[in-house]
């Protein structure tokens, strides 16, 4: 578990965590994904919640499940790594395949993701990504964002 002194910065810790995989790509159809992992469109497994518009397709572990950072990364990993033949076939088919940690921060605070949540995700070999919302559950700016272009 998360040290809770090691997550925080020195004005707190990102507040609503969720952890989720994320696929994206053009053309993208719920149904091939939910097929790829072995889920059925209609059902979220066991209380996590996915849904798709404009090409992504979320598969959520936090929200309504409100579990802690290392709850909603294990849950993530147990759920995915059955059906990794799945997620490289998604890949194969062009889509970008990733897992996303996103929470509301404000300035000054900040998050700490443990060695061991790392381990655990590495074992996806797949991007890992962070999304920061404003208070106002807008994405930040970011001065630096002009990078990822």
């Amino acid at each position: 578990m998360a040290d809770p002194e090691r997550v925080m910065g020195p004005r707190g810790g990102w507040r609503d965590l969720r952890v989720a995989l994320v696929v994206a790509g053009e053309g993208l159809e719920a149904r091939v994904v939910c097929s790829a992992l072995a889920l059925e469109p209609e059902a979220s497994p066991d209380g996590s919640r996915f849904g798709s518009s404009g090409g992504r397709w979320v598969w959520n572990f936090g929200g309504s499940r409100a579990g802690s950072l290392d709850r909603q990364v294990l849950d993530l990993v147990s759920a995915v790594r059955p059906n990794a033949e799945g997620v490289r076939a998604l890949v194969r088919a062009g889509h970008a395949v990733s897992v996303d940690i996103a929470g509301t921060a404000e300035t000054g605070s900040g998050m700490s993701v443990p060695p061991a949540l790392l381990e655990a995700l590495a074992t996806l070999d797949l991007p890992l990504g962070f999304t920061c919302l404003s208070g106002a559950g807008e994405p930040a700016n970011d001065p630096m964002s002009w990078l990822d272009e």
